[in-house]
């Protein structure tokens, strides 16, 4: 049994990300689209992770970072999920692995108004199904 399954759901804060936070996402994202891409997966690591860094730092730039932390967190929060969006345009979410299945990651995207997604793994193809609005367009926003 997994320790998510011990785990009660988390009373969550939603909270704009900042710099700070920004290790956390390139470690995750990076590695995480790394593993769950059919896209990611066959390019060499020397050309994906410099080109896939540096497109999340220019996403970081021009969109907007939202952490779910343990509600009453203060200062350096502990961090169970983030999504990185752009207006209408959902870049990537993220909840620990641990924290998956509690809902974090409905509602780090609840109210957004989200209509496009630029990036698909195997763990987005069931938000996916709950938010079938969302049309995916990996050539949204470079």
């Amino acid at each position: 049994m997994s320790e998510a399954m011990n785990l009660v759901a988390p009373a969550v804060s939603i909270l704009p990300g900042d710099e700070r936070d920004h290790a956390f996402v390139y470690a995750t994202w990076l590695q995480s689209y790394r593993k769950l891409s059919d896209f990611a997966k066959p390019i060499a690591r020397e050309v994906y992770f410099p080109a896939q860094h540096d497109r999340i730092e220019r996403l970081l730039r021009i969109g907007r970072l939202h952490v779910a932390v343990p509600e009453g967190s203060s200062g350096m929060h502990t961090i169970l999920g983030y999504c990185v969006t752009d207006g209408a345009l959902l870049h990537w979410v993220y909840v620990k692995g641990n924290w998956r299945q509690m809902g974090i990651a409905g509602k780090l995207l609840e109210g957004r108004g989200l209509q496009q997604f630029t990036h698909w793994t195997y763990d987005f193809d069931h938000m996916a199904r709950r938010l079938a609005n969302l049309k995916y367009n990996p050539y949204a926003a470079g």
